[in-house]
């Protein structure tokens, strides 16, 4: 519990990377594993700065324990799904938290790429208010990351055009517009 209490504090690499270490020596068993995978999947909406450093760190922990990024995984897919399914216009913080974690997982290899490929498609097919925004979060976080990786980038590059082309034929507010063509 103290451990869980303090990872929020590990605000830089070495501190996190001193905190998976710990965690690796101190506390590795599978009650704990669940419990650190609450704690990473329940980080608080507005602090999007901690999501690369947990990243990092359940990375370090896949090094010799695959559980918790596989259950950190399916949880944030079916968070994702959740989201997108509800279409509500609320709660845009959990969204693009949702959307950033997915992207930094991406970039880790812990989340897989064509997964994260399905998720960007199913933000396009309904290209509207929130997930204008999720896909902007999402592309500013990993999609750099999947046009550089050789089998991602005929996908990311086709899903790129294809946003172009809904944000030209769509009216959208500037903030909108200039928003896709930051991330673009």
């Amino acid at each position: 519990e103290n451990f869980l209490a303090n990872l929020p504090n590990c605000v830089n690499r070495e501190l996190i990377d001193f905190a998976a270490i710990d965690f690796l020596l101190n506390f590795n068993n599978k009650p704990n594993r669940k419990k650190l995978v609450r704690a990473l999947f329940n980080v608080h909406r507005t602090r999007l700065d901690l999501l690369p450093l947990l990243a990092r760190f359940c990375a370090i922990i896949n090094l010799v324990t695959s559980d918790v990024a596989m259950e950190l995984s399916q949880m944030l897919k079916v968070d994702f799904k959740f989201h997108i399914k509800k279409r509500d216009q609320i709660n845009i913080e959990s969204k693009i938290k949702v959307v950033r974690y997915i992207g930094e997982m991406t970039k880790f290899a812990l989340y897989p790429r064509l997964e994260a490929l399905m998720c960007l498609k199913l933000l396009l097919s309904n290209f509207q208010h929130h997930h204008i925004e999720m896909t902007c979060a999402f592309l500013e976080v990993c999609g750099m990351y999947l046009y550089n990786c050789k089998d991602s980038r005929l996908r990311t590059s086709a899903l790129l055009e294809q946003m172009m082309r809904l944000k030209k034929a769509m009216t959208l507010d500037s903030r909108h517009a200039t928003q896709i063509e930051n991330c673009y």
